[in-house]
């Protein structure tokens, strides 16, 4: 999943009572109502920004589709809420002593769905989850002709060049050993692996149904987890808040025994002011995005449940680097030292994040506390880079002939906010920033078209490990794949970051990522800004949501339960 990470994170973390200055890796509050005894039926409602788009694990990108596509699919393996790995499909696992070799056995008598979409049969007609369709999911996300943009997830794995080129049918390193073994070989050890299996993007998919579907199989998933897709609806009410929904049932037939809920419903709104109105009236059980207007007040509120840990996500800008004037180093530079990123944190979030002097958050492993310390808010070392770009200054300290920046946003408040302390900061330079907000969805979609310049984003890793990020966001590869999304190439980074895949030893691993990093943050691609914590609010009758430092996109329905006074709302 990966989690797009471009994770076009909705920035909203916001106003409340700072607890982040730093926080630990492992900090989590959590302020809870008392509960009862687990209790089966309900429909559970929740919020997104918009629809997801898309419910096909091979070209999942964003934390909306994961966190649907996380109730649908199951995974060999899965992270729980205290980041820990854990067995999903697999019954067990092995690693052999040169670290090459993963041997897994699956459950038996795990099913995929029978019956979706309104009482329509699906094509597998809910046969046994085998090693094969392991393989099958795998090999569909190696195809060049699936054109998945987490691909490269598994190019570790040994014969995926040769099936990628097309001089394998099949990739040699994926071993069927027989209907519920497999082994999977890789080219050189490489220990972020076991986490890699357990993204979303590497969910199991029956074959059949996508055959079946072909490329509409993104409306019409298949797969073997805790709740079955229904349908999906437009709103046709010009006054409905709301811009659709999404309905999933419980899979009374999941492995791990039914889930207590008997239905998810996603509801579709991108007013976020709207959304917190509606929360507050029980139209939705818990929210994860709140203006920074409402926060507080909603945390003041003893009959809401609060939950708030560190994250793995960093907020920036970034900056297209084939477009003029973000091509020039020393203006990417200039424009780093002259946000204050300082004023963000202490001011728009109250705290609520800590200061961020590169890509790498804590928790990610190979994060270096002695690493360069990125760019601290200083507007003479801001106009020296500037004239070292060629660009002259009167009197008064104001740029001459800079070209008016558009900056381009998403809809959420918070982000909002951060753009006009970033439009401020530049005027003091005399640089006029304008703001263009977009819907999520377009907003995404210029990004990765290549048509914004300079544009508001997030990256919430999908495993914690300096890999998800660096290679992801900063590999030349990833233009094609629409994860880098400034476009930044650079050959010594591509080079590191493959060695990195190929070396062994874990300790020369770290050190290439420092490398690269350091490298990455010298040019400057992304103005870092912070690492978010992140959280959620709930009503008091939820129990068993359960937050994970992946945000949302980890969200275990299967947990949830509702009380009965949800059945009054």
């Amino acid at each position: 999943m990966i989690i797009r990470r471009l994770t076009y994170i909705a920035l909203a973390l916001v106003l409340g009572i700072g607890l982040y200055l730093f926080l630990p890796n492992n900090y989590q509050r959590q302020i809870r109502p008392n509960v009862d005894q687990p209790r089966f039926g309900g429909t559970y409602k929740r919020a997104l920004p918009g629809k997801p788009k898309t419910l096909d694990p091979a070209q999942c990108l964003d934390t909306t589709s994961s966190e649907v596509i996380g109730q649908i699919y199951s995974r060999l393996l899965r992270i729980d809420q205290k980041m820990q790995i854990q067995r999903d499909l697999a019954s067990s696992y092995s690693i052999s002593a040169d670290k090459r070799v993963y041997s897994f056995t699956l459950k038996k008598k795990v099913r995929f769905h029978t019956i979706t979409q309104n009482g329509l049969l699906t094509a597998n007609q809910g046969r046994e989850v085998t090693a094969n369709d392991v393989k099958y999911s795998y090999e569909r996300l190696l195809n060049p002709d699936t054109n998945s943009p987490n691909a490269s997830l598994l190019h570790v794995i040994q014969g995926s060049d040769q099936f990628i080129k097309g001089e394998s049918d099949q990739v040699s390193g994926i071993k069927i050993i027989d209907s519920h073994r497999l082994e999977i070989h890789l080219k050189n050890p490489f220990s972020p692996f076991l986490w890699i299996l357990a993204t979303h993007s590497l969910s199991i998919v029956p074959w059949e149904d996508v055959r079946r579907w072909g490329t509409a199989f993104h409306e019409h998933p298949v797969g073997s987890g805790p709740f079955i897709y229904e349908r999906t609806t437009k709103s046709t009410l010009n006054e409905s808040p709301f811009e659709g929904s999404m309905e999933l049932r419980s899979n009374l037939d999941f492995h791990r025994g039914r889930p207590y809920l008997d239905k998810l419903k996603f509801l579709f709104i991108q007013q976020e002011n709207v959304s917190y109105s509606l929360f507050e009236r029980h139209a939705f059980f818990h929210m994860d995005r709140i203006p920074p207007e409402h926060l507080r007040n909603a945390l003041r509120n003893k009959s809401y449940g609060f939950q708030e840990r560190t994250s793995l996500e960093i907020s920036y800008l970034g900056m297209n680097l084939e477009i003029a004037p973000f091509d020039n180093l020393h203006v990417r530079k200039a424009l780093n030292y002259a946000v204050n990123k300082d004023l963000i944190v202490r001011h728009i979030l109250s705290n609520r994040g800590g200061l961020a002097n590169g890509p790498l958050s804590p928790g990610i492993s190979g994060y270096d506390t002695n690493r360069l310390k990125g760019y601290e808010y200083n507007m003479n070392k801001a106009r020296t880079h500037f004239r070292e770009a060629g660009y002259q200054f009167d009197i008064h300290g104001l740029i001459k002939s800079f070209p008016e920046l558009t900056l381009q946003i998403n809809q959420s408040q918070l982000t909002k906010a951060i753009a006009r302390v970033v439009q401020a900061n530049l005027a003091d330079l005399g640089i006029k920033l304008n703001l263009k907000s977009l819907p999520w969805s377009e907003h995404f979609q210029s990004i990765d078209r290549g048509e914004s310049g300079f544009f508001s984003l997030g990256w919430v890793a999908d495993y914690p490990d300096a890999d998800n990020v660096l290679y992801n966001n900063f590999h030349s590869s990833g233009i094609e794949s629409t994860y880098n999304s400034a476009r930044y190439v650079n050959q010594e980074v591509d080079d590191l970051l493959d060695k990195a895949r190929e070396i062994g030893d874990e300790a020369t691993r770290m050190e290439l990522y420092r490398k690269a990093e350091a490298i990455v943050i010298d040019e400057a691609p992304w103005i870092f800004l912070h690492y978010p914590t992140t959280y959620v609010v709930s009503h008091s009758y939820v129990n068993g949501l359960n937050l994970s430092a992946f945000g949302s996109s980890e969200t275990d329905y299967y947990q949830v339960w509702l009380s009965p006074e949800a059945h009054l709302q």
